[in-house]
């Protein structure tokens, strides 16, 4: 074989390999830009979720936290409204506290026309000695046909105890206060906050 012939055998095989290395690079290239691009897709797929995520998570926190707020308000609304209840109920304990002796007698006399019975012992509160005592008791018993009897030594701010052999009963100022503010204490409520319960 001449010279020529091998150059020429030689020169075909590198340029099939220059043509095969040119194939081969460009799959590679081909390849690797598709893995780029896809690459990029997932990134971008993974940062829209993630936001997503982000912003569904701050959603979720920012109910939470309107709800909370919500809830302290009425706690906090409620506890005044309690307050002020109680207040209106202290207030309403203090003015029957402050009735003059002729008052007070008849609030203590009104409480014994619908409760006592006869052969009760009543009990009047320690501090009401200015006005009314165990000799009031006794001429109310005697105008209304009643045995009753009296001591004076409640230890309550005002009303009466009513005891006897079966059972006694409480007739005391902050038990009638009580008993009144538990049946109405929506309405007070509605009264206090200037409206229509809420």
């Amino acid at each position: 074989m001449s010279m020529n012939g091998k150059e020429n055998i030689i020169a075909g095989i590198l340029s099939a390999a220059e043509e095969e290395k040119a194939r081969t690079l460009s799959a590679a290239r081909t390849q690797a830009e598709e893995i780029a691009r896809a690459d990029e897709a997932f990134c971008a797929s993974l940062r829209e979720e993630t936001e997503k995520t982000a912003r569904e998570t701050e959603e979720i926190e920012l109910s939470r936290a309107a709800a909370r707020a919500r809830m302290d308000t009425g706690k906090l609304l409620l506890a005044a409204k309690q307050a002020e209840i109680s207040e209106a109920f202290a207030a309403a304990e203090r003015a029957v506290l402050a009735l003059d002796k002729r008052q007070y007698s008849r609030f203590i006399f009104s409480l014994l026309d619908r409760w006592a019975e006869e052969g009760d012992t009543v009990v009047l509160a320690r501090g009401d000695g200015a006005k009314i005592v165990p000799q009031d008791i006794a001429a109310y018993a005697a105008s209304r046909g009643m045995r009753l009897s009296c001591r004076a030594d409640g230890d309550f701010s005002g009303g009466v105890m009513l005891e006897n052999t079966k059972y006694d009963k409480d007739l005391t100022l902050p038990m009638l206060l009580r008993e009144y503010r538990e049946a109405h204490e929506g309405e007070i409520a509605a009264i206090l906050s200037g409206g229509a319960e809420k």
